[in-house]
């Protein structure tokens, strides 16, 4: 019975450990936190033309992560888009943004985020931020369609500010 109850004592341990870490792991921050700003001469826009310039802001909050983006497109027209969101695999409200009106988002690695961007429920693209391990770049890429539902693929170098 002893032998027992001290292997069952350690097995319950090792599994309050095992959610508790699972649960630190969630909370830690998320790895986008700070100001990006987009190089235009790094990045690669296929077919393009692509943005002039583009701004992501990544604020904690306590319900999630907000995303800020500013921009100013091919044509010179302004955009100016963003959501909160969590790295948990449901959909979030994205505003802003052409033929794309939510955003599931999931931690892949330490300094890597995946997401899917939809629009009415339908899958329009998949993206990843991938942030270089001096924190000092981020490179944003997505694969999908446009709102005219042709093929695009971005590739987005952004420096820390």
């Amino acid at each position: 019975g002893q032998a027992m109850r001290h292997t069952l004592n350690s097995l319950l341990v090792a599994c309050l450990i095992t959610v508790s870490s699972l649960a630190g792991a969630a909370d830690a921050a998320d790895p986008l936190i700070g100001t990006w700003v987009m190089d235009p001469a790094k990045s690669t826009f296929k077919p393009g033309p692509g943005f002039k310039s583009q701004t992501r802001v990544f604020t904690s909050l306590p319900d999630g992560t907000q995303m800020t983006v500013t921009a100013v497109n091919a044509d010179g027209t302004a955009l100016k888009g963003g959501g909160t969101y969590r790295l948990d695999g449901r959909d979030y409200p994205l505003t802003g943004v052409a033929g794309i009106d939510s955003i599931t988002m999931v931690r892949q690695a330490d300094l890597r985020v995946a997401g899917v961007a939809k629009a009415k429920g339908q899958q329009m693209g998949r993206f990843t931020f991938t942030v270089s391990e001096d924190k000092r770049t981020m490179t944003f890429y997505f694969k999908g369609l446009d709102p005219n539902d042709q093929p695009f693929e971005n590739t987005m170098v952004f420096n820390r500010k």
